[in-house]
Protein backbone atom coordinates (compact mmCIF):
# COMPACT_ATOMS: atom_id res chain seq x y z
CA UNK A 1 0.00 0.00 0.00
CA UNK A 2 1.15 3.55 -0.96
CA UNK A 3 -1.24 6.09 -0.36
CA UNK A 4 1.43 8.97 -2.05
CA UNK A 5 3.64 8.27 -4.76
CA UNK A 6 6.74 10.32 -4.76
CA UNK A 7 8.91 11.13 -7.87
CA UNK A 8 11.97 13.13 -7.82
CA UNK A 9 12.24 15.43 -11.19
CA UNK A 10 15.16 17.66 -11.65
CA UNK A 11 16.06 17.23 -7.60
CA UNK A 12 12.45 18.28 -6.59
CA UNK A 13 9.77 15.54 -5.79
CA UNK A 14 6.62 15.24 -7.42
CA UNK A 15 3.78 14.00 -5.06
CA UNK A 16 0.87 11.66 -6.76
CA UNK A 17 -1.88 10.84 -4.58
CA UNK A 18 -2.64 7.32 -5.60
CA UNK A 19 -6.65 7.26 -4.83
CA UNK A 20 -7.27 10.26 -7.09
CA UNK A 21 -5.19 8.55 -10.01
CA UNK A 22 -6.59 5.33 -10.07
CA UNK A 23 -10.01 6.90 -9.63
CA UNK A 24 -9.15 8.71 -12.84
CA UNK A 25 -7.75 5.83 -14.66
CA UNK A 26 -10.35 4.24 -13.70
CA UNK A 27 -12.92 6.66 -15.42
CA UNK A 28 -11.04 6.93 -18.65
CA UNK A 29 -10.85 3.20 -19.01
CA UNK A 30 -14.77 3.18 -18.63
CA UNK A 31 -15.07 6.15 -21.08
CA UNK A 32 -12.50 4.74 -24.16
CA UNK A 33 -13.90 1.33 -23.70
CA UNK A 34 -17.64 2.53 -23.93
CA UNK A 35 -16.68 5.14 -26.55
CA UNK A 36 -15.76 2.49 -28.83
CA UNK A 37 -17.90 -0.15 -28.46
CA UNK A 38 -20.40 2.11 -29.68
CA UNK A 39 -17.99 2.90 -32.72
CA UNK A 40 -17.82 -0.43 -33.75
CA UNK A 41 -21.65 -0.68 -33.20
CA UNK A 42 -22.58 2.60 -36.07
CA UNK A 43 -22.19 5.77 -33.21
CA UNK A 44 -20.28 8.04 -34.00
CA UNK A 45 -17.42 9.44 -31.21
CA UNK A 46 -19.27 12.74 -30.84
CA UNK A 47 -22.63 10.82 -29.36
CA UNK A 48 -20.68 8.25 -27.59
CA UNK A 49 -18.94 10.36 -26.02
CA UNK A 50 -21.40 12.90 -24.95
CA UNK A 51 -23.14 9.62 -23.59
CA UNK A 52 -20.56 8.78 -21.34
CA UNK A 53 -19.31 12.33 -20.00
CA UNK A 54 -23.40 12.42 -18.76
CA UNK A 55 -23.52 8.67 -17.50
CA UNK A 56 -19.81 8.89 -15.73
CA UNK A 57 -21.00 12.64 -13.86
CA UNK A 58 -24.17 11.47 -12.81
CA UNK A 59 -21.91 7.98 -11.64
CA UNK A 60 -20.15 10.08 -9.30
CA UNK A 61 -22.78 12.29 -8.24
CA UNK A 62 -25.01 9.28 -7.11
CA UNK A 63 -21.49 7.26 -5.64
CA UNK A 64 -21.31 10.62 -3.16
CA UNK A 65 -25.33 10.71 -2.63
CA UNK A 66 -25.63 7.11 -1.52
CA UNK A 67 -22.18 7.33 0.46
CA UNK A 68 -23.87 10.11 2.76
CA UNK A 69 -27.25 8.43 2.70
CA UNK A 70 -25.71 4.89 4.26
CA UNK A 71 -23.11 6.05 6.39
CA UNK A 72 -25.47 9.08 8.23
CA UNK A 73 -23.33 8.38 11.94
CA UNK A 74 -20.22 9.89 9.82
CA UNK A 75 -21.58 13.40 8.55
CA UNK A 76 -23.50 14.07 12.35
CA UNK A 77 -21.29 12.83 14.73
CA UNK A 78 -17.84 14.36 12.90
CA UNK A 79 -20.09 17.23 12.08
CA UNK A 80 -18.29 16.54 8.39
CA UNK A 81 -19.94 18.64 5.46
CA UNK A 82 -21.19 16.75 2.80
CA UNK A 83 -20.26 18.84 0.12
CA UNK A 84 -16.90 18.35 1.48
CA UNK A 85 -15.00 15.41 -1.03
CA UNK A 86 -12.52 13.43 0.72
CA UNK A 87 -10.84 9.98 -1.11
CA UNK A 88 -13.05 7.30 0.36
CA UNK A 89 -15.92 9.27 1.07
CA UNK A 90 -17.60 7.95 -2.42
CA UNK A 91 -20.01 4.53 -2.44
CA UNK A 92 -18.81 3.30 -5.82
CA UNK A 93 -21.71 0.77 -5.91
CA UNK A 94 -24.15 3.44 -5.29
CA UNK A 95 -22.31 5.20 -8.69
CA UNK A 96 -22.79 1.94 -10.06
CA UNK A 97 -26.90 1.96 -9.70
CA UNK A 98 -27.53 4.98 -10.25
CA UNK A 99 -25.40 5.13 -13.19
CA UNK A 100 -26.63 2.68 -15.10
CA UNK A 101 -30.53 3.19 -14.82
CA UNK A 102 -29.83 6.78 -16.43
CA UNK A 103 -27.95 5.03 -18.88
CA UNK A 104 -31.10 2.76 -19.47
CA UNK A 105 -33.01 5.88 -19.90
CA UNK A 106 -30.89 8.27 -21.86
CA UNK A 107 -29.46 5.84 -24.32
CA UNK A 108 -32.65 6.18 -26.83
CA UNK A 109 -32.28 9.84 -27.02
CA UNK A 110 -28.26 10.53 -26.93
CA UNK A 111 -27.36 6.74 -29.00
CA UNK A 112 -30.04 5.44 -30.62
CA UNK A 113 -30.10 1.92 -28.75
CA UNK A 114 -32.60 0.21 -26.55
CA UNK A 115 -31.46 0.99 -22.91
CA UNK A 116 -30.62 -2.90 -22.41
CA UNK A 117 -28.48 -2.94 -25.39
CA UNK A 118 -26.55 -0.27 -24.45
CA UNK A 119 -26.16 -1.14 -21.17
CA UNK A 120 -24.02 -4.30 -22.48
CA UNK A 121 -22.10 -2.18 -24.14
CA UNK A 122 -21.42 -0.39 -21.05
CA UNK A 123 -21.01 -4.00 -19.44
CA UNK A 124 -16.72 -4.02 -19.93
CA UNK A 125 -16.38 -0.36 -18.91
CA UNK A 126 -18.11 -1.15 -16.12
CA UNK A 127 -16.22 -3.80 -14.94
CA UNK A 128 -12.92 -1.93 -15.74
CA UNK A 129 -13.71 1.04 -13.09
CA UNK A 130 -13.62 -2.25 -10.52
CA UNK A 131 -10.41 -3.38 -11.66
CA UNK A 132 -8.59 0.01 -11.46
CA UNK A 133 -10.91 1.78 -8.43
CA UNK A 134 -10.41 -1.07 -5.97
CA UNK A 135 -6.72 -0.61 -6.62
CA UNK A 136 -6.76 2.45 -5.76
CA UNK A 137 -8.49 1.54 -2.43
CA UNK A 138 -5.64 -1.17 -1.63
CA UNK A 139 -2.91 1.79 -2.42
CA UNK A 140 -4.80 4.35 -0.54
CA UNK A 141 -5.22 1.76 2.51
CA UNK A 142 -9.00 1.29 3.01
CA UNK A 143 -11.83 -1.22 2.74
CA UNK A 144 -9.35 -3.57 3.87
CA UNK A 145 -9.37 -7.01 5.61
CA UNK A 146 -8.36 -8.38 8.86
CA UNK A 147 -5.12 -9.55 9.37
CA UNK A 148 -3.80 -12.87 7.73
CA UNK A 149 0.10 -14.31 7.76
CA UNK A 150 1.79 -13.99 4.35
CA UNK A 151 1.67 -14.99 1.73
CA UNK A 152 -2.00 -14.35 1.74
CA UNK A 153 -1.80 -11.38 3.98
CA UNK A 154 0.01 -8.05 2.19
CA UNK A 155 2.06 -5.40 4.07
CA UNK A 156 1.05 -2.35 5.25
CA UNK A 157 2.22 1.19 4.61
CA UNK A 158 2.29 2.98 7.43
CA UNK A 159 0.12 6.43 7.26
CA UNK A 160 -2.42 4.61 5.49
CA UNK A 161 -5.83 4.17 6.31
CA UNK A 162 -5.74 0.50 7.26
CA UNK A 163 -2.41 1.08 9.61
CA UNK A 164 -3.97 3.72 11.45
CA UNK A 165 -6.91 2.21 12.57
CA UNK A 166 -4.62 -1.20 13.73
CA UNK A 167 -2.10 1.65 15.08
CA UNK A 168 -5.57 2.85 17.70
CA UNK A 169 -5.85 -0.74 18.44
CA UNK A 170 -2.58 -1.71 19.29
CA UNK A 171 -1.78 1.03 20.93
CA UNK A 172 -5.06 0.45 23.29
CA UNK A 173 -4.43 -3.07 24.19
CA UNK A 174 -0.35 -3.26 24.72
CA UNK A 175 -0.11 0.61 26.02
CA UNK A 176 2.95 1.82 23.79
CA UNK A 177 3.32 4.37 21.61
CA UNK A 178 5.71 2.63 18.77
CA UNK A 179 3.67 0.98 16.34
CA UNK A 180 5.79 -1.64 13.38
CA UNK A 181 3.94 -1.59 10.34
CA UNK A 182 6.35 -4.50 9.59
CA UNK A 183 4.48 -6.70 12.15
CA UNK A 184 1.26 -6.33 10.48
CA UNK A 185 -0.12 -7.84 7.03
CA UNK A 186 -3.79 -7.76 5.81
CA UNK A 187 -6.12 -9.54 3.50
CA UNK A 188 -6.22 -7.58 0.46
CA UNK A 189 -9.85 -7.47 -0.55
CA UNK A 190 -9.32 -4.57 -2.39
CA UNK A 191 -7.19 -6.65 -5.17
CA UNK A 192 -9.74 -9.93 -4.61
CA UNK A 193 -12.53 -7.17 -6.10
CA UNK A 194 -10.16 -5.76 -8.48
CA UNK A 195 -9.29 -9.69 -9.88
CA UNK A 196 -13.09 -9.82 -10.25
CA UNK A 197 -14.08 -6.97 -11.71
CA UNK A 198 -10.87 -7.86 -14.21
CA UNK A 199 -12.56 -11.76 -14.93
CA UNK A 200 -15.98 -10.00 -15.42
CA UNK A 201 -14.13 -7.64 -18.10
CA UNK A 202 -12.61 -10.63 -19.86
CA UNK A 203 -16.11 -12.60 -19.68
CA UNK A 204 -18.09 -9.59 -20.88
CA UNK A 205 -16.08 -8.48 -24.01
CA UNK A 206 -16.23 -12.28 -24.77
CA UNK A 207 -19.74 -13.02 -24.34
CA UNK A 208 -20.16 -9.33 -27.13
CA UNK A 209 -18.57 -11.41 -29.81
CA UNK A 210 -20.98 -13.66 -29.93
CA UNK A 211 -24.84 -13.67 -30.80
CA UNK A 212 -27.19 -12.77 -27.29
CA UNK A 213 -30.29 -11.52 -26.47
CA UNK A 214 -30.08 -7.96 -25.53
CA UNK A 215 -29.68 -7.46 -21.83
CA UNK A 216 -27.93 -10.91 -21.37
CA UNK A 217 -24.40 -9.56 -20.75
CA UNK A 218 -25.19 -7.19 -18.51
CA UNK A 219 -27.75 -8.53 -16.30
CA UNK A 220 -24.92 -11.61 -16.02
CA UNK A 221 -22.14 -9.66 -15.68
CA UNK A 222 -23.66 -7.11 -12.84
CA UNK A 223 -25.62 -10.26 -11.36
CA UNK A 224 -22.22 -12.13 -10.62
CA UNK A 225 -20.70 -8.89 -9.63
CA UNK A 226 -22.90 -8.14 -7.17
CA UNK A 227 -22.76 -11.30 -5.54
CA UNK A 228 -18.94 -11.27 -5.10
CA UNK A 229 -19.44 -7.81 -3.92
CA UNK A 230 -21.88 -8.98 -1.37
CA UNK A 231 -19.50 -11.80 -0.53
CA UNK A 232 -16.07 -9.46 0.18
CA UNK A 233 -18.27 -7.08 2.15
CA UNK A 234 -18.22 -9.70 4.99
CA UNK A 235 -14.36 -9.73 5.26
CA UNK A 236 -14.03 -6.10 4.90
CA UNK A 237 -13.41 -4.81 8.54
CA UNK A 238 -13.25 -1.07 7.87
CA UNK A 239 -17.47 -0.96 7.77
CA UNK A 240 -17.59 3.03 7.43
CA UNK A 241 -20.53 2.87 9.78
CA UNK A 242 -23.13 0.48 11.40
CA UNK A 243 -26.01 1.30 8.57
CA UNK A 244 -23.36 0.52 5.92
CA UNK A 245 -22.64 -2.33 7.72
CA UNK A 246 -25.72 -4.34 7.92
CA UNK A 247 -27.68 -2.68 5.03
CA UNK A 248 -25.58 -2.77 2.13
CA UNK A 249 -25.55 -6.59 1.80
CA UNK A 250 -29.13 -6.21 0.81
CA UNK A 251 -28.84 -3.69 -1.56
CA UNK A 252 -26.00 -6.43 -3.45
CA UNK A 253 -28.50 -9.42 -2.89
CA UNK A 254 -32.05 -7.42 -4.25
CA UNK A 255 -29.30 -6.12 -7.37
CA UNK A 256 -28.61 -9.99 -7.83
CA UNK A 257 -32.01 -10.87 -7.78
CA UNK A 258 -33.15 -7.98 -10.42
CA UNK A 259 -30.67 -9.44 -12.83
CA UNK A 260 -31.25 -13.11 -12.28
CA UNK A 261 -35.30 -11.86 -13.07
CA UNK A 262 -33.86 -9.84 -15.72
CA UNK A 263 -31.99 -12.50 -17.78
CA UNK A 264 -34.76 -14.92 -17.04
CA UNK A 265 -36.91 -12.87 -18.48
CA UNK A 266 -34.58 -11.67 -21.49
CA UNK A 267 -34.41 -15.86 -21.95
CA UNK A 268 -38.20 -16.51 -21.51
CA UNK A 269 -38.69 -13.76 -24.74
CA UNK A 270 -35.78 -15.38 -26.99
CA UNK A 271 -37.55 -18.75 -26.58
CA UNK A 272 -40.93 -17.29 -27.20
CA UNK A 273 -39.40 -15.69 -30.57
CA UNK A 274 -35.69 -16.70 -31.18
CA UNK A 275 -35.39 -15.01 -34.88
CA UNK A 276 -36.17 -11.36 -33.62
CA UNK A 277 -34.81 -11.56 -30.04
CA UNK A 278 -31.75 -12.64 -31.03
CA UNK A 279 -28.89 -9.47 -32.02
CA UNK A 280 -26.19 -9.49 -33.48
CA UNK A 281 -22.64 -9.71 -32.35
CA UNK A 282 -21.45 -6.28 -30.82
CA UNK A 283 -17.91 -6.58 -31.71
CA UNK A 284 -17.05 -8.58 -34.69
CA UNK A 285 -13.30 -9.25 -34.79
Amino acid sequence: MAPELVFTILEKDLVIYSYPLMISLALLACAVITVILHRMNGLSIQRGALYIIVVLVSALVFARLSHYLLNPEIYTQSNISPWVLEPGQFFMYGGYVGGLALAALISPCLTGLNGLRALDLTAPGLASTAVFAKMGCFLHGCCFGPPAPPPLGLPVAEGSRAFLHYQQIWVAENSVSVYRPVDLTLLPVQMWESIVGLIGLAMALSMLRRSYPSGTVFFLYFGLFSLARCGLHFLRVDQPSATFQYYVPFLYLGCAGICAVGLVLVMWKFGNNKESSRDKPYVSI
